[in-house]
């Protein structure tokens, strides 16, 4: 994030001291490179962003010794100002969750589920009138400012609606089926740990019994079964563990947000940054709805919803029929959710930059 300062005379907020990973950092009320002659000098950090005065800016001082970087600049070398305090609490909440971003998985990991070519007229016509379906939400995706919370709030009204969300509904579902095949391809590559083995039974049952994206468990059962026959994991010796729901005590788990930290991320090849798993791609999909220029597919929403719908799960017991209502009020909520974690305000190009590149750096970070 750049550290060769160049001085301008601007009087805002500038950052003195910063621990990305941590979501701390000091700011103060100054020219850009003045920092002795600080007016104000505040301190912020996660998860409340409290700002709490320090008298000094000694402290920020002392911090840089520790594991605080110093200052922020831009590629130039320019101090980057903020307008506001809130502006400043932005930047530490959107970076303390690009911390969060993994190592991208080895090159030669699995990519999605492959899309089996329709083979009848009726499911040719399916098809079709899905593909319309889906650029006609593409188009209303790409005429909404994700980064504006009133234009963001407007399409997500719009999924919600019982056309839209239908669709989505189906897009959500297909990339859980595809998260779930990876998983097990994984397992059966690499073996799978007595902690693997209960992650994804959870899995399994938050996705038939708790998340409404199929209308009855047995219709889950079929789809699984169609996965594994498409991705030639049939009579692998893993069918027991993806039917243990039936027999287990996990169906009654109400709670699920955690799974988002260990179920791996479908990515196809050439298609984006590789994550990997669904936390890396919901992080990735909140701290990039900002970047300049970005070209906004809506696949890339599809697994930040499926992320944020495992958050806010709270069903207490397991459902045996989901109506379409059923999933618009889980579809709200977790949108909602997913609202509340991008961005809140606008900050300056060069910070947004700034924030744009540590998160691929990020992304590039080996294992």
């Amino acid at each position: 994030m750049g550290v060769k300062p160049r001085y301008a005379t601007s009087p805002n907020w500038h950052i003195e001291a910063w621990s990305v990973r941590d979501g701390m950092a000091f700011a103060s009320r100054r020219a850009a490179g003045q920092v002795l002659s600080a007016q104000r000098t505040v301190f912020v950090s996660v998860t409340g962003l409290e700002t709490v005065p320090v008298g000094s800016v000694s402290p920020a001082l002392w911090a840089t010794r520790a594991n605080f970087q110093q200052g922020l600049h831009d590629f130039d070398g320019e101090e980057i100002g903020f307008e506001s305090l809130d502006q400043v609490r932005e930047l530490v909440r959107r970076g303390y969750l690009a911390g969060g971003l993994g190592p991208s998985p080895p090159e030669g990991e699995p990519g999605p589920l492959p899309v089996r070519p329709p083979d009848e007229p009726d499911r040719a016509r399916a098809e079709a009138d899905l593909q319309h379906a889906l650029a006609d939400l593409q188009g209303a995706y790409q005429d909404h400012d994700m980064a504006n919370s009133a234009s963001r709030q407007e399409f997500f009204d719009l999924l919600a609606r019982p056309d839209s969300a239908r669709l989505l509904r189906k897009l959500v579902l297909d990339c859980a089926v595809a998260v779930t095949v990876l998983w097990a391809q994984r397992s059966m590559t690499g073996g799978h740990s007595l902690r693997d083995r209960s992650d994804f039974s959870r899995w399994i049952s938050a996705l038939i019994w708790h998340l409404g994206l199929w209308a009855h468990p047995w219709d889950a059962e079929r789809s699984i079964d169609e996965a594994l026959r498409i991705s030639a994991l049939e009579g692998a010796g893993f069918r027991d563990l993806f039917y243990g729901w039936r027999y287990g005590t996990d169906w009654h788990a109400s709670a699920a947000g955690d799974l988002i930290f260990v179920a791996p991320c479908p990515t196809p090849r050439g298609a984006g940054p590789r994550t990997s798993c669904l936390s890396d791609k919901l992080l990735h999909y909140v701290l990039t709805a900002s970047a300049q220029g970005r070209t906004k597919a809506l696949e890339d929403l599809v697994p930040a919803i499926l992320a944020a719908m495992l958050v806010t799960v709270t069903m207490p017991v397991p459902v045996l029929r989901n109506s379409e209502a059923d999933f618009i009020e889980r579809l709200r909520a977790a949108l909602a959710w997913l609202s509340a974690q991008m961005p809140q305000r606008a900050l300056s190009a060069k910070a947004d930059a700034a924030l744009q590149h540590f998160v691929a750096q990020q992304l590039r970070r080996t294992a």
